[in-house]
């Protein structure tokens, strides 16, 4: 089989980078791409490492079951088509969802961490840097995490506080001047993303 083209997709938290994969995904079919969220490799919460107050921290890299995601790329790699649960951050109000994914001429692996591993970015051909200003990521992640996955007002902001913006600050943030691309998330990115599917589209035509 044929090696992928492999786009990575970086950023911070709320930053824009689900927002990005979904509206590709609506664009692409499962011939061309495979879509790849480091959101569905975590660890579950009894195995998150826990911040100076006992709180589960999912804002680092030890949050993150790289050998199994490391295990699904290597499968993909040799053609296999690979089964999971989709990750639900412990929302018990979630329906339990299976996603199926299947080897593909390009590949798309997202995730806060995805630059910071150097195992995962040596394999991007480009690397895309989502860059949001503070304010809105906050207000995007207090959205998110009351609406998606059952957090309260003031969790949210203390996750936000002690977890979100110091792991940016140590292994996000750096990475965003080794990105091919960086892409400014701060009004409608709509038409940016359309451009990066017909770009998705030309490299899979040359890849099948």
């Amino acid at each position: 089989m044929k090696k992928p083209y492999v786009i990575g997709v970086c950023g911070g938290t709320a930053s824009g980078k689900t927002y990005f994969l979904e509206r590709l995904q609506h664009q692409l079919s499962a011939e061309d791409v495979v879509f790849i969220s480091l959101d569905n490799y975590y660890r579950a919460k009894e195995e998150q490492p826990l911040d100076d107050n006992g709180v589960a921290n999912f804002d680092t890299p030890d949050s993150i079951n790289w050998a199994q995601l490391e295990d699904t790329l290597e499968r993909l790699a040799k053609g296999e088509v690979v089964r999971m649960k989709k990750y639900t951050f412990n929302n018990p109000l979630a329906p339990e969802e299976w996603l199926e994914l299947k080897p593909a001429p390009v590949w798309v692996i997202e995730g806060l961490f995805s630059m910071q591993q150097p195992t995962v970015r040596a394999r991007f051909d480009i690397s895309l840097f989502i860059d949001t200003e503070e304010h809105l990521k906050i207000f995007r992640r207090i959205e998110r995490d009351h609406a998606e996955r059952g957090y309260d007002l003031k969790d949210v902001a203390y996750r936000y506080l002690h977890h979100a913006i110091p792991a940016y600050k140590e292994y996000v943030q750096p990475y965003r001047a080794l990105a091919h691309v960086v892409i400014p998330n701060n009004v409608d990115i709509a038409p940016v993303v359309d451009l990066w599917a017909i770009f998705i589209r030309d490299k899979a035509k040359l890849s099948h």
